[in-house]
C-alpha cells in the first residue's frame, strides 16, 4: 500500500509569508512545540515562503493571482512596515491595496493584528534572542537558530521568546477557523 499526501485545507491551512528568515523562524517554533507541546493535537498550518510582497502594484497583483492559483483562499502573513499608523507607502500597505483592487481578494493576516508590538516575526523573539538570533534578516542565523533550538536543549530561548511565538501560533489559528473555505 503506498503513501499518499492529501491537503484538507479545513484541517489544515498554509499561511504564506514573506520571506525565507521569518519561515525559518515560523517552522522552527512549529516543529518545537508540535514535539513538545501539542504532539497529540499539532499546529494545524505550514508556512510557505513567497520571497518577498515584490516592489510595485503589477508584480504585488501578480503575486496574488499566484497564490491563488495555488490555494483556493490564501492566506498572507505580513509583517507591518510602516512607519507610524498612517504611512499608506510602506511595502505592507501598498500590498493591501493591490490586495483590495483585485476581482477576488486574498486574507491578509497583518503580525501587529495579532499584537501591536509584532511589526515584523523579529519582535517576537525577547531583547536578549533578538541579540543572538534575530539582529539581522540573515539566513545562516535564522539556520543556526533552528538548529539551536530543536537540539540545543530547553533553555535555548527564553520563556519570553516561546510565549510571544505561542501566542502569534494561536492567533493565526483563531484568525483561520473564521475563514470559511
Amino acid at each position: 500500500m503506498g503513501q499518499h499526501v492529501f491537503h484538507n485545507p479545513q484541517k489544515h491551512r498554509i499561511i504564506f509569508i514573506e520571506g525565507i528568515t521569518d519561515y525559518c523562524y515560523l517552522s522552527t517554533f512549529k516543529l518545537y512545540f508540535n514535539e513538545r507541546e501539542f504532539k497529540d493535537n499539532p499546529i494545524p498550518f505550514t508556512f510557505l515562503p513567497i520571497s518577498g510582497l515584490k516592489n510595485n502594484p503589477n508584480e504585488m497583483k501578480e503575486t496574488i493571482q499566484k497564490l491563488c492559483e495555488l490555494d483556493n483562499n490564501p492566506i498572507v502573513l505580513t509583517d507591518d512596515d510602516r512607519k507610524c499608523d498612517s504611512d499608506q507607502k510602506a511595502k505592507s500597505e501598498e500590498f493591501k491595496k493591490a490586495n483590495e483592487e483585485m476581482h477576488d481578494p486574498i486574507t491578509i493576516l497583518q503580525l501587529s493584528k495579532c499584537d501591536e508590538n509584532f511589526k515584523q516575526i523579529e519582535d517576537c523573539f525577547s531583547e536578549n534572542d533578538r541579540k543572538e538570533y534575530a539582529k539581522n534578516k540573515c539566513k545562516e542565523l535564522a539556520m543556526a537558530f533552528k538548529t539551536r533550538l530543536l537540539y540545543g536543549g530547553e533553555d535555548a530561548v527564553e520563556k519570553q521568546t516561546k510565549r510571544n511565538f505561542l501566542k502569534l501560533f494561536k492567533w493565526v489559528a483563531w484568525a483561520t477557523n473564521l475563514i470559511k473555505n
